[in-house]
C-alpha cells in the first residue's frame, strides 16, 4: 500500500527548484562563493514557515506536503521527518528539455537515504510520440521502484506549448502503460470544461477520482489565488502545488538584503496561511 493511500492531502508546498535560485542570485549583490549556502538558507526558511503553520493546524482538513529537492533541501527532509510533515522528493534534473533524472542511475540510493513519502517528477510531454518513448521508459522505472518501496508517485506533466489535449492525450497514454500515480501536478486549465476533460482522463478506468493539483506559475499570491480558487469546485481537483506564490516576494526581498530572515519567514507564513484559506475557509 502507497504512504499516499487514504491521506487527505490538499496542497504541496513546492519549493523544489534549483535553477530558479540561481538565477535570483546571479544579479544580486551576494558573493558567488556564498550562493549555494544562501538557497539552503532560503529553502530552510520555507520549511520553517510551513512547519510554523503546520503547527497551528487542526484536523487535516488542508494538509499539506513539502515538494523539495535534495541538492538545496535535504536537510529540509531530514527535519521534517522530525516534525510529522509529509514530503514529495523532486528526482529529475532541473529544467532539463527531456526528462532525466537527477542523479542518473544512482537516484534510487540517492532518494533512499532521505526516506521521502512521495517521489516526484516533472516530464515534458511532445505532439511527437518517438521523442516520449524515451520519457515514459524512463517513468516506468520511477513507477515500479515507488510501487515497490511503497512511495506514492507525483507526476507533474507539461505539455507542448501548454496544449490541454496534448495533457489529457498524455495521462491515457501513461494509464494504459500501467502507471498509476497517486497525485497529478497538472498547469492551470483554461476553464472548468477543461479541467473536468483532464479529470476524466487521469482517471482512466478507476471507479476512483484522481488526486489533481494545480500549479500556482509564476503568478503573485494574490493572483494564484484568484486563478486556482474556482478549479477547487471541481471533484477530481485535490488542491493546488504552489511554490514561487507563496515564498517567491519574500525570497527576492531577502536576497535583495530589504527583510531578515525573520521577516522573510513571516512574509512566508502570510502567503501560505491565505493559501490554505481557499482550501478551508472557516480556517
Amino acid at each position: 500500500m502507497s504512504s499516499a493511500d487514504n491521506l487527505n492531502l490538499r496542497a504541496f508546498v513546492a519549493f523544489d527548484h534549483r535553477n530558479l535560485f540561481d538565477r535570483l542570485l546571479e544579479n544580486s549583490t551576494i558573493p558567488r562563493e556564498e550562493h549555494y549556502a544562501t538557497i539552503i538558507h532560503i529553502k530552510e526558511m520555507i520549511f520553517t514557515a510551513a512547519a510554523q503553520v503546520a503547527a497551528t493546524q487542526d484536523g487535516l482538513d488542508s494538509h499539506f506536503a513539502l515538494l523539495v529537492d535534495k541538492k538545496y533541501g535535504a536537510r529540509v527532509v531530514l527535519d521534517a521527518h522530525n516534525k510529522n510533515l509529509l514530503v514529495a522528493l523532486a528526482v529529475e534534473r532541473n529544467e532539463a528539455p527531456q526528462f532525466t533524472l537527477e542523479y542518473g542511475q544512482d537516484w534510487k540510493s540517492h532518494a533512499d537515504a532521505l526516506n521521502p513519502n512521495f517521489i516526484k517528477v516533472l516530464i515534458r510531454w511532445s505532439s511527437i510520440n518517438a521523442l516520449n518513448i524515451p520519457t515514459t521508459a524512463l517513468l516506468q522505472e520511477v513507477f515500479q521502484w515507488t510501487s515497490k518501496t511503497g512511495r506514492g508517485l507525483l507526476l507533474e506533466i507539461i505539455p507542448e506549448d501548454n496544449k490541454t489535449a496534448l495533457l489529457i492525450s498524455a495521462a491515457r497514454e501513461i494509464l494504459e502503460l500501467g502507471i498509476t500515480p497517486a497525485f497529478w501536478k497538472i498547469p492551470l486549465p483554461q476553464s472548468l470544461d477543461e479541467a473536468k476533460r483532464i479529470v476524466q482522463a487521469s482517471q482512466g478506468k478507476s471507479h476512483e477520482l484522481p488526486k489533481i493539483f494545480i500549479l500556482g506559475g509564476a503568478r503573485s499570491g494574490a493572483e494564484a489565488r484568484g486563478q486556482i480558487l474556482p478549479f477547487l469546485t471541481v471533484p477530481g481537483i485535490a488542491g493546488w502545488a504552489v511554490g514561487r506564490g507563496i515564498w517567491g516576494d519574500a525570497s527576492e526581498k531577502y536576497i535583495s538584503g530589504l527583510i531578515s530572515s525573520d521577516e522573510c519567514i513571516e512574509l512566508m507564513i502570510q502567503e501560505l496561511t491565505e493559501f490554505l484559506r481557499i482550501l478551508k475557509p472557516a480556517m
